[in-house]
């Protein structure tokens, strides 16, 4: 909102008389029109004014800060839901799913450090290079 219609809004609040402040003309063309800018007042009330107009600029940013605050609260709302939910959908025990999870479980490998040099690995098994021997 500008400041001349807040000034004049603030005016009229409070209840005193007050007149909008005629600054220039805009021309186009043949037409000129008047730009008014501001409020002019008694020189007693410009002070219960401009308090008036920084109560209204206080008001409205508290009431943004409202309006934020209660948006986080709903996106923090939504976010736990969600946790919630897909905690109950972790907890769900499918059918076959434990068993082969266990099976993954005793198969896991552990790294001893030596690679392919292990007795795993050994070629002397098979004869060397994997061929069967005749």
């Amino acid at each position: 909102m500008r400041t001349a219609d807040e000034a004049s809004r603030a005016a009229r609040l409070i209840g005193i008389d007050y007149s909008d402040a005629l600054t220039g003309f805009q021309f186009r063309g043949r037409h000129g029109t008047a730009i008014l800018q501001g409020i002019v007042v008694a020189t007693e009330y410009a002070e219960a004014v401009e308090a008036v107009v920084e109560a209204m600029h206080d008001e409205r940013a508290r009431l943004e800060e409202e309006r934020r605050s209660l948006f986080a609260l709903k996106m923090w709302k939504r976010f736990l839901l969600s946790l919630r939910v897909k905690q109950r959908v972790d907890a769900y025990i499918v059918e076959g799913e434990d068993e082969a999870d266990e099976g993954n479980q005793e198969e896991e490998l552990v790294d001893d450090g030596k690679g392919m040099e292990s007795e795993e690995y050994d070629d002397d098994d098979f004869g060397g290079g994997g061929f069967f021997p005749e």
